[in-house]
Order: C-alpha cells, then sequence, then structure tokens
C-alpha cells in the first residue's frame, strides 16, 4: 500500500480502482448477453454493480467527514458482500450454487408474502380505520394474493419437508455464516453500523461539543454537526474499502473458474493489475 499512497491518498486511489473496475470487470456501458452458462455470473456481477454505487456513496460522505452517516452504507455494502459470496462460496457444487441462486432469486416472492401477512396484521388490529387510511384490500383478496405466491413458491420447488411452501428467507446471520471473514467484521461492525441506521441515543454524541472541559455534554454543549470519530474514519475506511477489494478479488475468481470467456473478454492484463492492488490493499489492512 505504500507505493499506491505515495501520489495519491486512500480516497482518491479507492475512487480510481471503482473506475477501473467498472470499465473492466462490470463492463458498463457494453452489451452484455444472458445465457444458462452466464445467468449466475451476470446476477454477481449486477450485485457487484450495486457494491461500486454503495461504495461511490460512502467515498462521497467520507470526503465531507460524515463518517456516521457513512457507517449506514457501509452496513448495505456488508449486506451485499455477504450476499455475493453466499451465492458464489468456494468448495460448494456446481449443483449446491444453483441451488442458492434460485434461494436468491425468490425472495422477492417470499418477501410479498411477508409484505402481505404484514398488512393483515395492521388491519386485524384496526390501525388503518384509527388512522382514517384509505385501507383498499379486503382479507379475502389478502388471502388470494399470499396463496398465489405460496402455489407459485411450491410450483417452483421451495417447499417444506411436510411439502408446503417455504417462506423462510435469507437473514444477514445466515448469510454471513457462510464465510469467516466476513462474519467476522458482521459480529464487529454490523451492531455498530445499526446503532447509526436506527439513530441509537449513543450515536448522537458525535454532534454534542463541549462548552469547556468542566461542563460534561449531559448539562450543556454546542451543536456540532461537522463533528467526526477520527478514529472511526480511519476504521472503518479501511475496512469497507477492503471488503469492496475482497469482494472483486472473490468474483474474480469465480468467473475465471467457472466463465473464462467472460474474462478473456475484457482487458486481461488490466484485471489481473487489479486484483494485484486490491490485494495489496487488504493484506496491508488485515
Amino acid at each position: 500500500m505504500d507505493e499506491i499512497t505515495q501520489d495519491m491518498n486512500t480516497l482518491q486511489w479507492a475512487n480510481s480502482m471503482i473506475y477501473r473496475v467498472s470499465e473492466t470487470f462490470l463492463m458498463n456501458h457494453k452489451k452484455i448477453t444472458l445465457s444458462p452458462e452466464t445467468k449466475i455470473a451476470s446476477e454477481l456481477l449486477l450485485l457487484y454493480g450495486k457494491q461500486t454505487n454503495l461504495l461511490k456513496s460512502f467515498l462521497l460522505l467520507m470526503e465531507n467527514k460524515h463518517t456516521e452517516e457513512a457507517v449506514i452504507i457501509f452496513r448495505s455494502i456488508l449486506n451485499n458482500a455477504m450476499l455475493i459470496q453466499y451465492i458464489s462460496a468456494e468448495n460448494i457444487t456446481t449443483e449446491d450454487v444453483e441451488l442458492r441462486f434460485k434461494k436468491y432469486k425468490v425472495q422477492p416472492v417470499k418477501s410479498n408474502i411477508k409484505k402481505l401477512e404484514k398488512y393483515k396484521d395492521i388491519k386485524r388490529n384496526g390501525v388503518f380505520d384509527r388512522a382514517d387510511f384509505n385501507d383498499s384490500m379486503s382479507y379475502e383478496t389478502l388471502d388470494e394474493r399470499i396463496e398465489f405466491y405460496k402455489e407459485a413458491l411450491i410450483a417452483s420447488g421451495h417447499v417444506t419437508k411436510k411439502g408446503k411452501a417455504d417462506t423462510t428467507v435469507l437473514t444477514v446471520r445466515t448469510l454471513a455464516e457462510w464465510d469467516d471473514l466476513l462474519y467476522i467484521m458482521y459480529a464487529q461492525y454490523y451492531e455498530l453500523a445499526s446503532r447509526f441506521e436506527h439513530s441509537d441515543p449513543t450515536s448522537l454524541e458525535i454532534y454534542k461539543e463541549p462548552v469547556n472541559g468542566n461542563v460534561p455534554t449531559t448539562k450543556s454543549y454546542i451543536m456540532n454537526l461537522n463533528r467526526t470519530d477520527n478514529q472511526l474514519y480511519d476504521e472503518i475506511m479501511n475496512v469497507t474499502i477492503s471488503i469492496y477489494g475482497i469482494t472483486f478479488l472473490k468474483l474474480f475468481d469465480y468467473i475465471e473458474n467457472n466463465i473464462p470467456e467472460l474474462i478473456q473478454e475484457q482487458n486481461t492484463q488490466e484485471l489481473f493489475d487489479i486484483a494485484k492492488e486490491f490485494d495489496v490493499f487488504v493484506h496491508f489492512n488485515d
């Protein structure tokens, strides 16, 4: 990493890597033709494209010293990385990859069931009436829609041992457990990020600038929206970029081993150079 930072800081380097990844690995603005062999790889690249845009937003907040707000985006980046790893994990068979991909693709159907069931609970508890909200769906309509989605799950083979529709959704904890390094990051940082996401009272302390050393901020403080935790800044910056780099390395390896023609169509030397730089950064910051 010393060579990387001689001429540019971490922010500049990360933004330059995003550009290089987008133009080569993600094939931004280029035609991608889908086939049975490339459907999973294509979806993984789309997921990594989302992670790329998330990292852009993260870096913009970090550039403006909004570390505490950037942590919220860090959580989304970690979620994305765990999902990519879940689908393309090493040491699993091709059949397992296909099965995980199917579980991933059916999540919207399961989410619709959960949403409709929640709607029923709200309706049953009289919330719509108390809020004078126009409740347009009857119980009959709700049940019909829920049954429609459950039948779709059964038809596509997503069933429990008892033959009923499997409506279990993928959880963050489930995803985290498939990769030791990401699981460690989940254990260390996810709860912290959730505090900032949900505006836990402790996450607001950073905005309280002490009036002086003798007056605690519980008594008096100066509102300062420009304050940030410098230690958290350095830590979360390196961890987040490392996650992006690790995801690239694992995806690159997955595609190279399973759909090498996708790699061969790109600037192969540039891809290997990107991989090398990410590898140096990750090992420098582990």
